[in-house]
């Protein structure tokens, strides 16, 4: 199988790949007849893969996938699969470095830092004891949940299909499940994938539900949130602040009202980063490879 690496890879791995797979040929430059695609989603549709005639396999190198026409892919009878769990671990730990911060206002304390002052005026509060509502409770989700819980926290889940999953106290599936998620967490985290049924999935209706102390930590799609209607949150101090990875748009624009709150905390879509991406992402590929090798479907495959 001729396998194109269309990202950057650090060569170490590249030379892993063909170690293990020492009858494939990979290529890190284009070529039409190469039946699997290594790539980031941001190209992989038909203006781009319509040449690739002799393509059956795109592994993405993201767990997003909100990018790629599916059912184009379905017809040309191209399997997809993502990155599944391959970010988990770090998004679930930006997740609780970002509320810790937010609690213990380690952002305040640096500023003041900066102009040596010493003035211990600021309150802040404990994570224990608190409910967190995780709004997807997926790969990420589950691995949120088990940091929160040594926190001694609730943990509420709310996903389509009901199942017992660990770390969590409940599953929710319902509408008015979901509403008593909203209503009744400290911690609200979204998790969810972007499609049709979740863009503005969080607006103005939950908005008005939420706990005036609560704090919604979005790491999935800044689209799953209607925008506006947060910052009219936030405006009438319907909850008490928000931690964002995701915008609409990316990059944030410098003149952007959501910058302008201090209640907010906004990272550059980077939650997902770690020291061992290239490495979790190197055994991700030799796994997939491996099961289409014989035959299996590999547990990240999406279509």
């Amino acid at each position: 199988m001729k396998i194109y690496i269309k990202e950057s890879i650090p060569t170490e791995y590249i030379e892993r790949l063909k170690q293990t797979f020492i009858n494939d040929t990979f290529v890190t430059t284009k070529d039409v007849d190469s039946e699997m695609i290594i790539a980031y989603p941001y190209e992989m549709n038909k203006p781009f893969l319509k040449d690739f005639k002799k393509l059956k396999h795109i592994q993405l190198l993201t767990s997003g996938y909100d990018l790629i026409d599916l059912d184009y892919l379905k017809n040309r009878k191209i399997h997809l699969y993502n990155a599944k769990d391959i970010y988990s671990i770090p998004i679930a730990e930006y997740v609780l470095a970002n509320v810790l911060a937010f609690e213990k206002k380690v952002i305040d304390f640096n500023e003041r830092k900066k102009v040596q002052l010493w003035q211990n005026d600021i309150a802040v509060h404990d994570i224990s004891g608190k409910t967190v509502g995780i709004i997807g409770a997926g790969d990420i989700g589950r691995e949120i949940a088990k940091r929160f819980k040594t926190f001694e926290t609730t943990v509420l889940g709310y996903k389509r299909t009901y199942e017992t999953l660990d770390y969590f106290d409940a599953i929710y599936t319902s509408k008015d499940d979901l509403d008593k998620l909203v209503q009744t967490s400290d911690y609200i985290v979204i998790a969810l994938s972007l499609n049709e049924h979740t863009k503005h999935f969080i607006n103005k209706r939950l908005f008005k539900m939420m706990k005036p102390s609560a704090l919604i930590i979005n790491i999935a799609r800044g689209l799953i949130i209607h925008q506006e209607d947060l910052m009219d949150a936030l405006d009438q101090n319907l909850i008490r602040g928000a931690i964002l990875d995701v915008t609409t748009p990316e990059p944030l624009p410098k003149t952007h009202k959501l910058w302008t709150y201090p209640n907010v905390i906004i990272t550059p879509h980077n939650s997902n980063l770690s020291h061992l991406t290239n490495q979790r992402l190197c055994n991700l590929f030799i796994k997939t490879i491996q099961s289409i090798k014989e035959n299996k479907i590999p547990n990240n495959q999406i279509v």
